[in-house]
């Protein structure tokens, strides 16, 4: 089934991407040190700053309640965007969303789940007896395991078998 759908009617539509951002990750919840760290880095590079969209990455404070809009605003008024917050206990996330920001797990809880999974499965023992092949049975093609990013215009292949990517897979590349 096919949706006609006419296109001068439609408004948008949903994309996903992969897109850079800025996370800066706070070791300090006071707003006030954060100003005099921001005000340093300005004077370093200002037109870095211009309209950056930021992640605050609040994964390495132990604060249940966080001035999240005070830090926010110290952000805002050195020129910075913050558009989501990643990590923090549940009022943190409250908070992110009622500033209009989104929320990100901590990186250790998003990335690490899956791969846990995985390690934790049971591993199959190969035997010297099964290694000898029947003459009906043909060999296994290898697999060629890739850790890290493949980026636009890479190329990444396995010629003999599978290649298996554990990491980000960015539009352009070639596997």
């Amino acid at each position: 089934m096919s949706l006609n759908v006419d296109s001068a009617a439609v408004a948008f539509t949903f994309k996903g991407g992969m897109l850079p951002m800025t996370v800066m990750e706070l070791s300090s919840a006071d707003p006030e040190r954060i100003r005099l760290q921001l005000a340093g880095k300005l004077t370093q590079s200002p037109a870095f700053f211009q309209h950056t969209p930021v992640v605050l990455s609040v994964e390495k404070l132990d604060e249940p309640h966080l001035a999240l809009e005070r830090i926010c605003a110290v952000c805002r008024d050195h020129k910075l965007l913050p558009v989501a917050v990643r990590g923090g206990s549940e009022p943190v996330r409250q908070s992110a969303w009622a500033l209009g920001l989104g929320w990100f797990p901590p990186v250790e809880e998003g990335r690490g789940r899956v791969l846990e999974s995985v390690r934790n499965s049971p591993v199959h023992e190969v035997t010297p007896e099964e290694t000898t092949l029947s003459a009906a049975e043909s060999p296994a093609l290898a697999t060629r395991l890739y850790r890290g990013t493949v980026r636009s215009g890479q190329q990444v292949s396995a010629a003999e078998g599978d290649l298996v990517v554990i990491g980000a897979v960015n539009a352009g590349r070639k596997c």
